[in-house]
């Protein structure tokens, strides 16, 4: 449906010097420029004295297309219809055929265009989803028409350029969004370089050279596109993200932070800029102290930027410095107590500094104010968890899951849910959960990784070994997390009571394997290569190993410290270590969520 009345879009001014010049013409007419206030004091009975002869006034030429322009300027002024917006493009085109002054062209092509412009934006508002395909294209064959014909009254118009390259993109032809792109920034580049343009047209520009690096086919053109917007909009924030995440993911993140270093010398207060260079900073360990001084810098200089205490108060997180976060964050929320993102950076400071009921606090709080915020649900998840009320921690993450399609939940949300279950000692809901994710993913090595351990754990080793290869077969080479399955697995083969299962050979391939992933620095990894090597019956080695363990893990204060002792004196003995310890079947029902009960 068109509106029954069209609000005017602005095309600079109608034609003001046709109703300057009328305007005046008609004082001159009715003598109201002659007439004056006698001085006072004056004689006015005295004859004036002599004057000279004045001088002729000339009225301004009058052109033939002047009647046609100034009502196409009038219903420019008060659009009805669609059918207004025609009329306005044919007045002002038969005003240009009759004849204008040059300044009054100039104002009639800038009105035709614009009234294009908004003709191809209302036209747009109908096309509807369930339109017929043939329609739809005749429609936009129609207004790519149009922007083309405002193009050409006014090569300046940069929203032209932009509304035709998003109808290039909806139907999919980047080759023709592309030449838009290019035809604009030809066009408006040296205009904005002249220092001529107004910033919204330098916006504009800004925007139209990001679109291009979109369909840019060479990596080092579209980088060259976003480096160029961000110089004139360094608070393009897509633009910024865009070049950063490429950078980055070309392994130049050095040359990302340099030249977001060089737009700050320009442009300090660029909130966004600065965000994302303390961000880049800070994404490299050693270069923390560098995110912390630029941040420092610019609090100084904005000091009620929330954005900016709140990126620091991640970076002290990211230091392990959580009284240094939660200062920070105490700033944001005297300053805007509703801040929810910040209600939960300072739980998760509260955490880290082991202050539970702070961090429920205000998780509670952040879900009085937006009580579907899922990331807010998800941390007081992880609290339950940590606290061990199970029950509650899964209720949260069902919450969740239950919002989205059944066809395809979140197999994020589904392995937590998993793992979840498994803490609760629930192994037949967990393996359930976990076989649903390898159905929805079969490549989903970490979906069968954690289901293998739910399978030891309930010592149905011929199935946890077969979920242990299957990860193996999917997991990345060269990643520490594939130490855990290496791990698991040898340990499987070294421990298990089932002699059918024991590979003491295959075991101590897979141990050696976790060790070196981990550099030979973690108690467990090493617990489970002294097993293999009791399983082969070198128990020299196995103690060698198992004592290694046991010096590391009191250091680490491993919770499972008296374990390994233990194993080291079966090695001593000349005794392969067995795998005792069963999970039991916790049967007492999940408590409702947000009960508090310990299930």
């Amino acid at each position: 449906m068109i509106p029954s009345k069209i609000s005017p879009t602005p095309y600079f001014g109608t034609n003001l010097v046709a109703h300057r010049r009328r305007w005046f013409a008609s004082l001159l007419f009715t003598g109201t420029l002659f007439l004056a206030a006698p001085a006072y004091g004056q004689d006015t009975t005295a004859q004036p004295p002599e004057t000279k002869k004045p001088t002729e006034i000339v009225l301004p030429e009058s052109f033939d297309g002047d009647e046609d322009f100034e009502e196409a300027s009038r219903l420019r002024l008060n659009v009805e219809s669609v059918d207004t917006l025609k009329e306005i493009i044919a007045l002002a085109k038969s005003a240009i055929k009759k004849g204008l002054n040059k300044a009054d062209i100039d104002t009639a092509n800038k009105l035709i265009a614009s009234t294009y412009l908004q003709k191809t934006q209302e036209i747009a508002r109908t096309i509807a989803p369930g339109m017929s395909v043939s329609r739809r294209n005749k429609l936009l064959n129609d207004l790519l028409e149009d922007l083309g014909e405002a193009i050409e009254y006014d090569p300046l118009l940069a929203d032209a350029y932009l509304v035709k390259f998003q109808l290039h993109a909806s139907r999919k032809e980047v080759e023709a969004a592309k030449t838009v792109a290019s035809e604009g920034i030809a066009e408006l580049g040296p205009y904005v370089d002249s220092k001529k343009a107004d910033p919204d047209t330098k916006v504009k520009l800004s925007r139209l050279l990001m679109l291009r690096a979109g369909t840019q086919a060479d990596v080092e053109d579209g980088l060259a596109d976003l480096k160029r917007s961000i110089q004139y909009d360094a608070a393009n924030q897509a633009s910024v993200a865009a070049l950063g995440k490429e950078l980055i993911q070309q392994g130049r993140t050095e040359e990302a932070i340099t030249f977001f270093q060089e737009v700050l010398e320009t442009n300090p207060e660029n909130e966004t800029m600065i965000l994302f260079t303390a961000e880049l900073l800070a994404s490299n360990q050693e270069r923390m102290s560098e995110a912390l001084e630029l941040l420092n810098a610019k609090i100084k200089l904005l000091p009620n930027s929330t954005a900016l205490l709140k990126t620091r108060a991640r970076v002290h997180a990211s230091n392990k410095e959580p009284e240094l976060a939660k200062a920070d964050l105490d700033k944001v929320l005297e300053m805007s107590k509703d801040d929810v993102e910040g209600l939960l950076l300072r739980a998760r400071a509260a955490i880290d500094a082991d202050d539970i009921e702070a961090a429920r606090k205000d998780i509670d709080t952040a879900l009085e104010i937006a009580p579907d915020r899922i990331d807010a649900i998800l941390l007081r998840s992880s609290v339950a968890a940590e606290q061990k009320r199970f029950g509650d921690a899964i209720q949260d993450i069902r919450m969740i899951i239950k919002d989205q399609p059944k066809e395809s939940p979140n197999p994020a949300l589904l392995i937590q849910l998993g793992l979840l279950y498994s803490m609760d000692n629930r192994p037949a809901e967990a393996i359930k959960v976990f076989s649903q994710v390898t159905k929805l993913d079969s490549e989903n090595w970490q979906a069968f990784r954690m289901r293998g351990d739910t399978f030891l754990a309930i010592k149905d080793y011929p199935k946890a070994i077969a979920d242990f290869e299957k990860a193996l077969e999917l997991a990345p080479k060269d990643r520490e997390e594939r130490s855990g399955i290496l791990n698991n697995l040898s340990w499987t083969l070294s421990t298990s009571v089932n002699e059918d299962v024991l590979d003491g050979k295959r075991a101590l391939e897979l141990g050696l394997e976790a060790c070196e992933l981990t550099d030979y620095k973690k108690p467990h990894i090493l617990s489970t290569l002294a097993a293999a090597y009791a399983r082969v019956g070198d128990f020299d080695k196995a103690v060698e190993w198992a004592s290694k363990a046991v010096e590391l893990g009191t250091e680490s204060k491993e919770p499972q410290l008296e374990q390994l002792k233990e194993e080291l004196e079966s090695y001593r003995k000349k005794q392969p270590w067995l795998e005792k310890a069963e999970t039991k079947q916790n049967k007492v029902p999940l408590a409702p969520g947000g009960s508090g009960v310990d299930t």
